[in-house]
């Protein structure tokens, strides 16, 4: 064995677990993260994945083949179940909106069943999601850094606090929503759960961020927004990058890169629009008639929320002619050049980045672990 290797093994082991929201958009940011740490070369990481049996069995099917040496493990986390919520709707994945306060609220009541989990393993940090305040307090009591990671965009955080604490506009350009009110659109802040307005949770999971928080993105995406967000919450903004999931099945992967390799200049639309935003079937309807008038090819997977750059007025449905024209717009036109290079920009950037991004998050980790007295 060369010194190299003798090295690495006398290395610390940091074991992080994570705690994310029980939503699938939520789980697998929070799992490539976890592929990111223990891949490291410099460090030695061992992460546990905590969530319900009903979040966790998707996930837990494909990354066998990538965890041979288990240094991601899935712990279930037991909610209190109800004939209004059985184990099985222990995740936002197809629950009607009605329940998701309900959700919210077994969440909560599962409190102590984590505290136990925190208790037995004992962490040396605990990064958690933006709407499960008492995870960080419970941590707390056990001395364990708390660290909140955000998996959405600094633009959209940033957008979220600004609008939750002052009546002026945003001051970065790029998010004035002309067509729709700023209180239409925030109303969800003020969504009661067990007692706690999402914004208290929101507000409260930051506040208890040991020093950092982290959040999906790239500072030459969202540089502006970070550092403006850095300076509403007080604390730093970690970028981890986008974390984008590679492909699981290779053969699929060549077949889809075949199909868009068909495309004109390999060019097609990907619309991914999220799990828990409901659409009336005529809105449904009228995007897909403005998809098929685009005469742009296009992927559509799930269902979506709305986009500023798409007008629609508030109670009324998008029009296929306005979805149709921001498209080729976009993705055809003259005039979506200047989008089309950004893109291109990003795309070898992100790829440039690497493990830069990464690397830094994790120096941040380990100094809130160095640090704890």
């Amino acid at each position: 064995m060369d010194s190299s290797s003798t090295h690495h093994q006398k290395q610390k082991l940091y074991q992080i677990l994570m705690l994310p929201w029980l939503g699938h958009g939520h789980v697998s940011p929070f799992l490539e993260l976890a592929k990111r740490l223990v891949a490291m070369k410099n460090k030695n990481f061992q992460v546990f994945m905590c969530s319900t049996p009903a979040n966790l069995a998707p996930f837990k099917q494909k990354s066998t083949a990538d965890n041979d040496d288990n240094l991601i493990q899935f712990i279930d986390l037991h909610l209190p179940s109800s004939s209004e919520l059985p184990p099985d709707q222990h995740t936002t994945k197809n629950l009607p909106p009605h329940l998701m306060p309900v959700l919210k609220t077994a969440f909560d009541e599962a409190k102590d069943n984590f505290h136990g989990i925190l208790r037995e393993l004992k962490p040396d940090i605990l990064i958690y999601d933006f709407i499960q305040p008492w995870a960080a307090l419970v941590a707390q009591q056990e001395s364990t850094p708390a660290v909140l990671f955000l998996t959405t965009s600094a633009a959209s955080s940033a957008f979220i606090y600004h609008s939750a604490e002052f009546d002026d506009d945003y001051p970065i350009p790029g998010l004035e929503f002309v067509a729709n009110p700023r209180g239409e659109l925030l109303k969800f802040l003020y969504d009661v759960s067990n007692g706690l307005t999402n914004k208290e949770r929101y507000f409260q999971c930051i506040g208890s961020s040991c020093g950092i928080i982290l959040i999906k993105t790239l500072n030459e995406i969202e540089k502006n927004h970070i550092d403006y967000l850095s300076r509403l919450v007080r604390k730093d903004i970690v970028p981890v990058g986008p974390l984008v999931q590679g492909p699981e099945n290779k053969s699929s992967d060549e077949s889809f890169l075949k199909w868009l390799d068909q495309r004109k200049d390999s060019k097609a639309v990907f619309v991914s629009f999220g799990t828990e935003y409901f659409l009336s079937k005529e809105e449904i309807e009228e995007v897909a008639y403005g998809l098929e008038l685009s005469n742009v090819s296009f992927i559509w997977v799930l269902r979506f929320p709305g986009s500023a750059n798409v007008p629609r007025e508030p109670g009324k449905l998008y029009r296929k002619e306005d979805v149709a024209r921001v498209i080729r717009e976009v993705v055809a036109e003259e005039k979506g050049d200047k989008v089309r290079k950004k893109v291109e920009e990003m795309s070898r950037t992100i790829k440039e980045k690497g493990d830069q991004v990464i690397d830094n998050a994790v120096e941040k980790l380990v100094q809130l672990v160095e640090d704890k007295p």
